[in-house]
């Protein structure tokens, strides 16, 4: 497939030109290629885009989430078990509909965090007055609250993900004579014995590296505070070929529930972790619409 434009780690973004190179889409428009950002600077691309064509010659942007370690398209993942005939008579059509509405939107909000991410870069880029990125290496950004909006809605439909996936798992594994669904995920996996092992084993696996700390900042953005603090900033860096590269800090320790007991020892990142989050989810919910989908 040909893209036209990729969003990066830490908010780089390449368009393609008419010529055929391709260039960064900050003011200095930096010609780089997609190799060289993730070869030279490290960085990871996130969201590429290709043009699709509509009825007569319009076309509109298709964006592709890619996978944060290796494998196919998150996007193409999504779209594979949404579109699979499913007919499990134990199973309500509005339980898998739930699924795909939520993992939907965790793919949403990735891709919405990724594209702030750029949007943020080019306040600093296209907005400094001239010669002034010259004289420095790294500045703090003020007031970049966007990219926090969108991994707090993601980190909370993602949440959401893991809590909608209960009916079915009951459901399909649940003790005979069993009553009401367990109230959270952890409890499901305790007392529903008739998961079998391997499916069992990547429930207990999802949640202990991804649901623990999805819950964690989840919980803390719903009932205590935001973690981008009252006053969110970025963290703005430039790396090589005069690329300006951008952080949105996330804390070490959510369940403090104080801004003031935050720590940032870790360096985490939003985009990353999110990114991370998504594919857990993506992943999860593939394998458990497998799992009790009817062979």
């Amino acid at each position: 497939m040909n893209y036209h434009r990729i969003v990066f780690e830490r908010g780089v973004e390449l368009a393609l030109g008419h010529d055929g190179s391709w260039r960064s889409t900050s003011i200095q428009a930096t010609e780089i290629s997609p190799q060289a950002v993730i070869d030279d600077l490290g960085l990871k691309p996130v969201v590429l885009y290709s043009k699709v064509s509509e009825s007569g010659d319009q076309e509109r942007d298709l964006a592709f989430l890619a996978p944060p370690v290796s494998g196919r398209s998150l996007t193409i993942e999504i779209n594979d078990f949404m579109l699979q005939p499913f007919d499990n008579a134990d199973v309500k059509f509005t339980d898998v509909a739930t699924i795909q509405t939520v993992v939907g939107g965790v793919h949403h909000h990735c891709i919405s965090l990724a594209e702030r991410y750029c949007s943020a870069s080019k306040v600093l880029t296209n907005g400094s007055p001239p010669g002034f990125l010259d004289k420095i290496e790294r500045c703090v950004l003020g007031h970049m609250p966007e990219p926090y909006y969108e991994f707090e809605a993601l980190m909370s439909v993602a949440r959401r993900a893991y809590d909608a996936l209960r009916h079915i798992i009951w459901k399909t594994y649940s003790p005979p004579k069993a009553k009401s669904v367990p109230a959270s995920f952890p409890k499901l996996l305790k007392a529903c014995d008739g998961i079998p092992r391997e499916l069992g084993d990547e429930l207990e696996d999802s949640w202990r590296k991804t649901g623990i700390r999805v819950k964690a900042y989840r919980d803390c953005i719903h009932h205590y505070v935001p973690i981008g603090g009252f006053s969110p900033y970025g963290m703005m860096e430039k790396r090589n070929h005069e690329i300006w590269t951008v952080s949105a800090r996330i804390p070490d320790n959510p369940e403090c529930k104080s801004v003031k007991k935050f720590v940032f020892d870790q360096n985490l990142d939003a985009l990353e972790l999110g990114w991370h989050a998504t594919a857990a989810t993506v992943s999860l919910a593939a394998k458990v619409i497998d799992a009790v989908r009817p062979e």
